[in-house]
């Protein structure tokens, strides 16, 4: 997990903005850009469902800490909504990959996934053009959160 949140502190860089950014258009041309970063918790079948949730919820908590720890620096990277875009979510048993019935499914189920949401533009005014459109886009949202 070390060698992941060294990866992560380099990639992320280019994808996200807050004090570690460095979105650019020679590392992201298309100026894509991400707007959580879910370290999701998953088990096997066996066991309760609240016992599983809570495992699964505990395994992504856990590798949340160890990325953390190996890079203090992941928690400065927000999304256009000025939000952190790290985040852990668990999901027990229920999105198995494999089948619960065998040792080496129930093996493979007991996983950590990391899933990269990306920003979805809803209209065409919100597609950045270049690096600097990035601002225009955040006052969008400033204005939304302010009328509601």
């Amino acid at each position: 997990m070390v060698e992941v949140a060294k990866i992560l502190i380099d990639e992320l860089r280019c994808y996200t903005l807050g004090l570690g950014s460095a979105v650019e258009g020679s590392c992201n041309p298309d100026l894509a850009l991400i707007d959580s970063l879910q370290i999701e918790g998953h088990t096997d079948s066996q066991g309760t469902d609240i016992f599983n949730m809570d495992l699964s919820t505990k395994r992504g908590d856990q590798v949340f800490e160890i990325l953390v720890q190996a890079q203090p620096d992941l928690l400065a990277f927000d999304n256009l909504h000025a939000q952190p875009i790290l985040s852990v979510a668990g999901y027990g048993k229920g999105r198995p990959i494999a089948d619960n019935e065998t040792a080496e499914g129930r093996d493979n189920n007991r996983r950590i996934d990391l899933r990269f949401i990306m920003f979805s533009p809803v209209s065409e005014e919100m597609i950045p053009h270049d690096v600097a459109d990035i601002g225009r886009i955040q006052d969008i949202f400033d204005r939304g959160r302010a009328s509601q």
